[in-house]
C-alpha cells in the first residue's frame, strides 16, 4: 500500500481538483488501480463536492472537553473562578456556570473544586463519514465552527482510510490534504509515501511553496511540484522552476489555465471526467493518387451520441465539399483511434479523414475554408439539430 498526499502552502491552489483528476483515473485509467480516497482538509471538506459520493457511515467526533458545574453540589466557594485563566467562570444569580466558548479544557478548575462539584463534559467536535464514490470509498469529515483538535480529525480519517485499504488489498491512499504547514497538514502528512505539492505563480503561491517544501524535507517525506495556471504569470511559474532546481525538488507539470476546469467543478465532475458537448479529430488521408473522397468513424461498439455525430459529419462535410464518401477505405485504427480512450467515456466523438492528399489535395489546400465550413456544418448539425432536419444514417 502506498499513500499519496497532495498539499499547498496556501488555499485555492487546486488540491482538490488535482486529487479528483487523480481519483478518476486511478480508477478508469488503462491500467486501473484500487484506491481508497481520504479528503483531509477537514476545515473546509469539499472532494465530496466533485466525486458526489452516497453516504453511507456517519459517526460523532468527540474533540476536546468543557467542564461543567453541577448546580445541586457547588456551594459557591468561588474557588473556581479565581483558577480559572480563561474568565471562563461566570458568577450568575443562579449560581456559578462556565462558558463553554471561553473554556479551554484545562480541567483546573476540576482539580481545585473542593466539593468535586465540577467534571468535564466531552464535546462533539464534528462528524466523519464514510462513502462510496463511483472511484472508490471516500472518508471524510467535517468540523464544527470555533471547535480546535483539526489534527487528531485528519489522523482519524486517514487512520481509517488506511484500515479500508489493507482489508480491502488497495494499493493506493490518495489523501487530499489541507492548505499551510500547521497541524493539520503534518496529521495529513504523516506516513506519505510521496507528497505533490500544487501552488500558482504568484508571491504568496512561491512564498508558500517554500514552506511546505521546507515542513515535507523536515519530516523525509519525498515532494514532487506542480504549477498550476502556469501560463497566467510566466515570469512567476520561471521563479518556480528555479527555487525548484535550488531546493533539488522535480517539477513535473505546469497546468495553464483553463476554463473547463472550473466548469467540470461546477458540474460536480474531475475535469479529466468532464464530458464535452462533441470531440471530432481531424485527419488528411494518404496520398494515394487513385482515390477521392472523405470518411467518418467513430468508436466500434461506441455510443447512440457518437453515431449521430458521424452521421452528421458524413452528411454536411460532403455536401459542403462536394467529395464523395469513401467508407470502404475505413481503418481498424480509425475505429480504435487512441484518443477515444483518453476522453470522457460519455463525450461524444468522431474521427473524420477529409480528404487524400493525391487527387483532393487541390480542395484541402486551396479551398480550405469549405472543408471548415463543412466540419463546422457537421458539428452544429449534431449540437443544434433543427427539427425534422436530421439526416438519415
Amino acid at each position: 500500500m502506498k499513500q499519496l498526499v497532495i498539499l499547498s502552502g496556501k488555499g485555492g491552489t487546486g488540491k482538490t481538483s488535482l486529487a479528483a483528476a487523480f481519483a478518476h483515473l486511478a480508477h478508469d485509467g488503462r491500467s486501473p488501480i484500487p484506491t481508497v480516497l481520504a479528503d483531509a482538509d477537514v476545515d473546509a471538506a469539499n472532494l465530496e463536492l466533485v466525486l458526489r459520493p452516497e453516504r453511507i457511515e456517519t459517526h460523532d467526533f468527540t474533540g476536546g472537553s468543557v467542564a461543567l458545574i453541577d448546580l445541586e453540589c457547588c456551594q459557591g466557594c468561588g474557588v473556581c473562578e479565581r483558577v480559572c485563566r480563561f474568565d471562563a467562570v461566570q458568577s450568575t444569580p443562579e449560581g456559578y456556570r462556565i462558558d463553554p466558548i471561553a473554556c479551554d479544557g484545562c480541567a483546573a478548575c476540576v482539580y481545585q473544586c473542593p466539593e468535586d462539584a465540577i467534571h468535564m463534559q466531552p464535546q462533539t467536535a464534528g462528524q466523519w463519514y464514510r462513502s462510496q464514490s463511483i472511484y472508490g470509498p471516500l472518508f471524510h469529515a467535517d468540523l464544527y465552527p470555533a471547535q480546535e483538535n483539526s489534527g487528531k480529525l485528519v489522523t482519524l480519517v486517514k487512520q481509517n482510510a488506511r484500515l479500508l485499504t489493507l482489508d480491502t488489498d488497495s494499493q493506493v491512499v490518495i489523501v487530499d490534504g489541507p492548505p499551510g504547514i500547521g497541524c493539520p497538514v503534518i496529521a495529513a502528512a504523516a506516513g506519505a509515501d510521496l507528497a505533490v505539492i500544487v501552488t500558482e505563480p504568484t508571491v504568496a503561491g512561491i512564498h508558500d511553496l517554500k514552506r511546505i517544501l521546507q515542513t515535507t524535507m523536515h519530516f523525509r517525506i519525498p515532494a514532487l511540484v506542480v504549477v498550476n495556471k502556469a501560463d497566467i504569470y510566466p515570469q512567476g511559474a520561471a521563479e518556480i522552476e528555479a527555487a525548484c532546481a535550488e531546493l533539488g525538488v522535480e517539477l513535473i507539470g505546469q497546468i495553464p489555465f483553463d476554463s473547463t476546469v472550473t466548469e467540470a467543478m461546477l458540474n460536480g465532475e474531475p475535469v479529466t471526467a468532464y464530458r464535452a458537448d462533441a470531440f471530432v479529430s481531424i485527419h488528411a488521408d494518404s496520398c494515394e493518387a487513385t482515390l477521392s473522397g472523405f470518411k467518418v468513424a467513430s468508436l466500434e461498439g461506441g455510443s447512440v451520441a457518437s453515431e449521430e455525430l458521424v452521421t452528421c459529419l458524413w452528411d454536411r462535410y460532403g455536401a459542403a465539399t462536394g467529395l464523395p464518401p469513401h467508407p470502404n477505405t475505413i481503418t481498424f485504427d480509425m475505429l480504435r483511434y487512441h484518443a477515444f480512450r483518453e476522453i470522457a467515456p460519455r463525450t461524444p466523438a468522431a474521427i473524420i479523414e477529409i480528404g487524400f492528399l493525391g487527387t483532393d489535395r487541390d480542395l484541402l489546400t486551396g479551398a480550405p475554408e469549405r472543408v471548415a465550413a463543412g466540419i463546422v456544418a457537421g458539428i452544429e448539425c449534431f449540437l443544434n439539430p433543427a427539427e425534422g432536419e436530421t439526416p438519415e444514417q
